[in-house]
């Protein structure tokens, strides 16, 4: 044998899904899927869209042989995102995407799906012309590509724009009609970089000082029988303890929840579900009583410096990874269906009543400033997208 033909093959990307994993459990040597973002995939000279799945049912169906996407999300943190980027910031530019580029970024007219869109409709005239040793004429199509992104962006001016970095296919990806040249010039005119200056400013802005009775209550932002958690949160404080998030379950006594805290300064997460019928052996940092199943991740980092960090805590059912700036731990809470029964509330800076389940490190409310709410890649106004407030609300100095 000196081929193969791999040409039927599926590529994974990130992990294998559970109905699949069985096939490869003697080739591959963990389950563990990979947590984190990835940008950029360049197979065999070509880059993968890293799109996601269409948001449509219909359109999921017929993609099902193409793309499978489960459990993922767009990752909206740095360098592209509302609170990091300043693409969207200037209304007189029409480059308003953040295209990432490692640790920096890029504006843009077009998102990668929709430059890809173009860059089809150009090289669909070109015939059988090589383009994938010609990198000259590659640059010169993603260019004119990007031109007529612009071009059909100015024919919708008047369209509300956001700092994205979200690429969802959607039902069309219509070529706009180009510009003149004398129109082009008109509209690049008025095209201008913002300075560094008011970078930071973005990144901070809006920041809420939680003073340990400040609590803000959010409903209807996560599913109320979800398998699948995303938070993250970028937070200053120089207090040691203190409840950060907590996803409660009120309805059985609080035997279901997902809480994030500081205890000695270092970020830590416990997730207690119900125990399903039959439960294999307990892992060694998991407990268990009254018909539930509680574990706790610790991380290292010591955060209660008075800088600001970012804390990460990501859920697929029972595998659960808890991140602080780059350093990540991992766990599994075994025994459960990996349901988390909630009311669809989140408790954002402490517990808005008294929680006897949770640990005692766990009854202190935070204390410090939040800049940043982020469910599901997904930034949360941290005022704006509340159902309630409790306490004393300020901005942070």
């Amino acid at each position: 044998l000196t081929t193969f033909d791999l040409s039927s093959s599926p590529v994974y990307l990130g992990g294998i899904a559970d109905v699949e994993s069985h096939f490869l459990e003697d080739v591959v040597p963990s389950k563990q899927s990979f947590v984190g973002a990835i940008q950029k995939v360049v197979l065999n000279g070509a880059e993968l869209v890293l799109a996601g799945g269409s948001q449509k049912k219909s359109d999921r169906l017929k993609e099902t042989q193409l793309e499978h996407w489960e459990a993922t999300t767009q990752w909206q943190g740095p360098p592209c995102g509302d609170n990091y980027s300043t693409c969207a910031k200037d209304r007189e530019t029409l480059k308003r995407i953040c295209r990432p580029l490692g640790s920096s970024y890029e504006c843009s007219c077009s998102t990668p799906l929709t430059h890809m869109s173009f860059v089809r409709h150009l090289t669909a005239s070109l015939g059988d012309v090589d383009l994938l040793h010609n990198l000259t004429a590659q640059r010169e199509i993603s260019a004119k590509a990007e031109a007529m992104a612009c071009d059909a962006l100015a024919t919708r001016l008047g369209m509300a724009s956001k700092d994205l970095q979200h690429d969802v296919p959607g039902k069309d990806n219509e070529i706009g009609a180009p510009l003149s040249e004398e129109e082009r010039k008109e509209v690049q005119a008025g095209e201008r970089r913002m300075g560094d200056s008011r970078e930071a400013a973005v990144l901070y802005k809006g920041s809420v000082l939680f003073s340990g009775s400040t609590v803000i209550n959010y409903h209807g932002l996560i599913d109320k029988d979800n398998t699948v958690d995303n938070v993250r949160i970028q937070l200053k404080t120089e207090t040691s303890d203190g409840l950060v998030v907590m996803i409660p379950e009120r309805s059985h006594g609080m035997e279901e929840f997902v809480a994030i805290s500081l205890v000695s300064g270092r970020p830590e997460a416990c997730l207690s579900l119900r125990s399903s019928h039959h439960s294999p052996p307990l892992n060694v940092d998991t407990s268990h009583s009254e018909g539930k199943r509680v574990t706790t991740l610790k991380a290292a980092q010591f955060v209660a410096d008075g800088d600001w960090h970012i804390v990460h805590f990501i859920r697929n059912r029972g595998h659960i990874s808890l991140i602080v700036d780059d350093q990540m731990v991992s766990g599994e809470l075994a025994g459960t269906d990996g349901v988390l029964n909630n009311e669809g509330n989140i408790w954002l800076g402490g517990a808005l009543e008294r929680v006897t389940t949770l640990p005692w490190q766990y009854q202190r409310n935070f204390t410090g400033c939040i800049s940043a709410l982020f469910l599901n890649e997904v930034s949360i106004a941290l005022l704006g997208d509340a159902d309630l407030l409790y306490g004393t609300i300020a901005s942070c100095s």
